[in-house]
């Protein structure tokens, strides 16, 4: 149901809604007080019905997803759209700023790694071309995280119970360049940098309070790290060492009209990003005629 008004002599209730057909499932609907359902207007769309004037005039609204993928590319100043199709998203830019699109090459088999402890894993990425690392837990444990060979084995924990990679959708996992250590965060929710080979983990300090660290410097010394209030995006280069902060780009949906998801991924040198946001958008209309 979407939406919901009284008809203009108050015998129906009238709504907008999707029945489980494969034909014309969308429509405006009206039933009456003891359960008589009848259809109103049939249509492509769903309609969500607002109210209902006294002469008979609908109120409906129309509610359309706008999603959009925009990415800063080398050789260009301004970010283009790359988006492919409707619902399109990206995760991933190369940091020289050209791969980007991934498709598949051909047909193939799909193969299940093992995974004898039933570990429910929820964030993962690559490590290297033959490892993968994903946080997840045991039934009845808490997350923690894990390195994988692709080529043969059972994942194997690198953190102590409790650590997440609490990131946001569709962010990749902020492992360094040399493939050692990566950012996630402890039973206290704390950030820490955890190494893949299961030492000792350190914290990341200077960190203030609403920034996401989204990547790792080319070098490996600090931390791309973001922050907004509403918006733009703010990305800065954080030194892990003496925690001085420089500023690296900004990171701006092109029109932020009914936006409700806002998420980027950017090269180490924080030269080129793709930003995915998504925007809920409302038409408005009166109908005449409705019976």
């Amino acid at each position: 149901m979407h939406g919901i008004a009284w008809s203009k002599d108050g015998s129906e209730i009238w709504f907008g809604g999707t029945k489980g057909v494969a034909i014309n499932p969308d429509g405006i609907f009206a039933v009456t007080r003891n359960g008589q359902l009848r259809s109103v207007m049939a249509g492509p769309s769903r309609y969500k019905v607002l109210d209902i004037a006294t002469d008979g005039r609908v109120l409906v609204g129309h509610d359309r997803d706008d999603r959009v993928i925009q990415a800063l590319l080398a050789g260009s100043e301004t970010p283009a759209d790359v988006w492919v199709r409707d619902a399109s998203a990206s995760t991933w830019v190369a940091d020289d700023g050209h791969p980007l699109l991934l498709h598949p090459t051909g047909p193939g088999e799909s193969r299940t790694l093992p995974d004898p402890e039933k570990i429910v894993f929820n964030n993962a990425g690559w490590l290297d071309a033959n490892h993968v690392i994903a946080f997840g837990q045991k039934v009845g444990e808490r997350s923690q995280g894990y390195i994988q060979d692709i080529t043969g084995g059972s994942p194997r924990r690198f953190t102590p119970e409790g650590a997440t990679a609490n990131v946001p959708t569709w962010w990749t996992l902020p492992i360094s360049p040399d493939g050692t250590r990566v950012v996630a965060r402890d039973a206290q929710d704390e950030p820490r940098i955890y190494t893949v080979d299961g030492g000792a983990s350190e914290p990341v300090t200077h960190l203030n309070p609403g920034d996401v660290v989204v990547q790792w410097s080319s070098d490996g010394r600090a931390l791309l790290v973001a922050h907004r209030d509403g918006l733009p995006w703010v990305v800065e280069r954080l030194d892990l060492a003496s925690g001085q902060r420089t500023p690296a780009v900004t990171i701006r949906a092109h029109d932020s009209a009914g936006l409700r998801l806002s998420v980027f991924a950017i090269s180490r040198d924080a030269k080129y990003f793709v930003h995915t946001y998504a925007r809920l958008l409302s038409d408005l209309y009166v109908v005449n005629g409705l019976k």
